[in-house]
């Protein structure tokens, strides 16, 4: 929170270890830090209820998107329907079965060798822009699975 009582957030970036020596251990807020992946685009992979919903973001052609997506470039961030991988879709299916979820939005990096790398799963990430972009019946599988109890 700022000093005026409204909330920032602080997008992915890259960091040095010099970087990492500025860092007050008392005050800082807490971090997750990886080594940094080099990119060939991005996924938002959009589980509904045992339904997939995968888009490859190609951040990577956009200066103001290429380290984290959600700095919004839209115009220069094409975005399209891809099929995950086999293997990819069934951790997934897995993974929320496991926890006893029926939605959820992961974020993966897809390199330069085609490896995906597990960033994060939102239990109640954004799906509304990729549905807008892509034509994708997100909302619809929401509602269905609402209404079914599933």
């Amino acid at each position: 929170m700022t000093e005026d009582g409204s909330f920032s957030g602080i997008y992915v970036n890259r960091i040095t270890g010099a970087d990492l020596d500025n860092f007050e251990s008392i005050c800082e807020n807490p971090i997750t830090l990886q080594r940094y992946i080099e990119k060939d685009y991005e996924v938002r992979h959009t589980f509904v209820a045992g339904s997939h919903f995968c888009c490859k973001i190609e951040s990577q052609r956009s200066n103001r998107a290429c380290v984290d997506w959600r700095r919004y470039d839209v115009a220069n961030t094409p975005h399209s329907v891809i099929s995950p991988p086999i293997q990819i879709a069934a951790k997934i299916t897995s993974i929320m079965d496991q926890l006893g979820l029926s939605y959820g939005a992961f974020d993966f990096i897809v390199d330069k060798r085609g490896d995906w790398w597990y960033l994060e799963v939102n239990s109640a990430g954004q799906w509304l822009w990729i549905e807008d972009l892509l034509d994708l019946r997100i909302s619809e599988r929401i509602a269905e699975a609402l209404i079914s109890g599933k």
